[in-house]
């Protein structure tokens, strides 16, 4: 895994700016660096490239060419069918100086072109300069694991894994984009292709950029279609997704690094682990975080696990101080507001693995892929019982049902009890669409002043979603959540959240459940052998159901959530009221003092749950002190939140 940053523009260019631009991503690639720098008539090309060392430890160094340097490359990821490649190509007479997948893909674009991406089996993000033709190609994998980012200027053109090296570019302004703003409160990420700056684009999953001669051209290369296939029997699926996954895990286990596996306790992690063990002859390492609150704590169930399988286990609780300590290096490495809390023990669970090995496995994407979350089941119930919950809409039940106080446990009855039924009127569609908000239209209606809601007027957020879900009429209900989830939710949240998290610890996360040809398989599948009546993720539980020890077997959905709610009515609430209610937060025009001050006191009465809310509010203030207040020499994630 490693970092990689480019730049063209007219005029010469200058190689301190290229350092900086690449360097800044040292913790992405923290065993070696490499640049190349070509000089044209009209214009200049650079490349950088951060190495994490996982395979080739001694040959794959970049930016890498072909035998006459026509064609550069600079490559973050990994290419999982690599070796198959490699001989098909070779049998047609390409040589090779090394055995990287690197090479494979310079190889690859000599025979195919842009083509090349629908044969590649991985997670990657790379660039590569084609000198005979002055043209530059970046692209990214299928389902988003690997970030992206581009920048586009007067007369020069950026890339990057992150967006902190374009704060060296010599132009670059940290002028803020308001309509991201807007977004990332209702979803708590900016998404693609937003950021939050002006001139700065994420590349969306599944699609390359091609430059050339100043002009850009943006296509897709794949999608996967959620549609009514004929049914093959309930044996077909089973042993069709026992042969996937078990390949899949087999494939992310090539490295010639240490490597282990995230054990949350849940049957997606389990059932990875369980499946890795079965390859392996040492004990599997694997590494889980806990939290001293109760029902936000899942040690226990990732303790079964681990002696089911008999792993070289390892875990960590996580405390309020812990998450202080944390916030500056968080705002860092999400380089933009991002405000899902499961980034904190993420980022925890991330440093104790880089302990022990550079390379992890994980469960995530098997909620989206296999139909796991509760909000799917919540859809269900709904249109199975509308007709009887209907009646309570407007009757004083509800009207008690919504007076009633919010804990903040992670599966508050009342809370779950309220968002059911004050959804129950709503179209599909945007019933939907509703689970995924952080705030709605009428607390955004508290927060705003006059002068910020004007300046948005016209964006409605939630239609991000909307278009994914109303792609194809024609779908499952449960096909059009799970779309939309695997567009929006999965790469802008989980995959970002995982990608920022590992690779600050300069640690390798690959995902097993997101191969591409698992993914299309079970868009392929029916809805009820995903979701058989109220039983979530059928299939998967009942295809790998020997790895899985019944108590894992049989829990309920727990989610990798984080106790924020009680921490922000005890041990962390004096420290967001004074962040959140300084004049300096006031003074910034998108919040009037009284809705926050509402959130605040309503959420520490116990009214509600506000910490989402307040997670996203705060975050984007720490941001703001972070990577606007600040001038460039001074960004460091060494600081203390203190003095931020």
């Amino acid at each position: 895994m490693c970092g990689i940053a480019g730049w063209i523009k007219k005029g010469k260019i200058e190689k301190k700016v290229l350092e900086n631009m690449t360097r800044v991503l040292s913790h992405r690639g923290p065993d070696g660096e490499g640049f190349y720098i070509n000089e044209n008539p009209s214009f200049s090309v650079g490349l950088g490239h951060r190495r994490l060392k996982i395979i080739d430890l001694v040959t794959g160094d970049q930016p890498m060419s072909n035998e006459d340097g026509s064609i550069w490359l600079v490559y973050n990821g990994e290419v999982y069918n690599f070796k198959e490649l490699r001989e098909k190509l070779a049998k047609k007479g390409h040589r090779f100086s090394s055995r990287s997948d690197t090479e494979v893909i310079i190889h690859l674009y000599e025979e195919e072109g842009e083509n090349l991406l629908s044969r590649l089996n991985g997670m990657f993000a790379f660039a590569l300069w084609d000198e005979k033709k002055k043209k530059l190609l970046i692209a990214r994998d299928r389902l988003g694991i690997k970030p992206l980012y581009y920048y586009v200027g007067e007369e020069e053109f950026a890339f990057a894994s992150e967006i902190k090296s374009f704060l060296h570019l010599p132009s670059f302004n940290r002028e803020i984009k308001e309509e991201a703003i807007h977004y990332y409160l209702f979803l708590q990420y900016i998404p693609s292709p937003h950021t939050i700056f002006k001139k700065v684009c994420k590349l969306p999953p599944a699609h390359y950029l091609v430059w050339e001669d100043g002009e850009i051209r943006i296509e897709k290369y794949w999608e996967v279609e959620y549609r009514d296939y004929p049914d093959k029997g309930e044996k077909y699926y089973l042993e069709r997704l026992r042969g996937l996954l078990e390949d899949a895990v087999k494939i992310r286990l090539v490295s010639d690094v240490p490597f282990g596996a995230f054990l949350s306790g849940g049957i997606d992690s389990t059932i990875v682990v369980g499946v890795m063990a079965d390859y392996l002859k040492e004990p599997v390492k694997t590494f889980s975080m806990g939290f001293d609150v109760a029902s936000f704590n899942e040690l226990h169930y990732a303790k079964v696990a681990s002696e089911t399988f008999q792993t070289d286990h390892h875990e960590f609780r996580v405390k309020p101080p812990n998450v202080l300590e944390l916030l500056p290096i968080l705002i860092w490495h999400y380089d933009e507001p991002f405000a899902d809390p499961s980034s904190i023990p993420t980022y925890m669970v991330s440093q104790l693995a880089r302990r022990y090995v550079t390379m992890v496995l994980s469960g995530d994407g098997g909620d989206e892929v296999f139909a796991g979350y509760h909000r799917y089941l919540a859809e269900r119930l709904l249109s199975l019982f509308r007709p009887f919950f209907f009646p309570f809409r407007f009757s004083p039940i509800l009207s008690f049902i919504n007076s009633l106080p919010e804990s903040t446990r992670i599966n508050d009855l009342s809370r779950r009890l309220k968002r059911l039924l004050n959804r129950m009127d709503l179209p599909s569609a945007e019933r939907y669409i509703s689970w995924l908000l952080i705030f709605d239209l009428e607390r955004i209606g508290w927060l705003y002043t006059p002068e910020f809601e004007e300046k948005v007027e016209g964006i409605y957020p939630p239609d991000f979603l909307k278009k994914y879900f109303e792609k194809n009429l024609s779908l499952s209900t449960l096909g059009c959540c799970q779309y939309t989830d695997l567009k929006t939710y999965l790469p802008e949240d989980i995959l970002t959240k995982v990608d920022r998290a590992s690779m600050a610890n300069s640690l390798e996360c690959r995902v097993p459940f997101l191969d591409h040809r698992l993914v299309e398989f079970m868009a392929s599948v029916p809805p009820h052998y995903k979701l058989r009546g109220f039983l979530l993720k059928y299939l998967l539980k009942k295809t790998f159901k020997d790895k899985l020890p019944p108590k894992i077997y049989f829990r309920g959905k727990h989610g990798f959530g984080v106790p924020i709610g009680k921490w922000f009515r005890e041990e962390l609430y004096t420290f967001t009221e004074k962040i959140l209610l300084e004049k300096r937060t006031i003074s910034r025009g998108y919040f009037k003092r009284k809705g926050i001050e509402r959130l605040l006191e309503e959420h520490k009465r116990g009214r509600f749950d506000h910490s989402h809310r307040l997670w996203t509010l705060l975050m984007l203030e720490l941001w703001h002190r972070f990577y606007i207040d600040q001038r460039l020499s001074s960004l460091t994630p060494s600081i203390s939140v203190y003095s931020l």
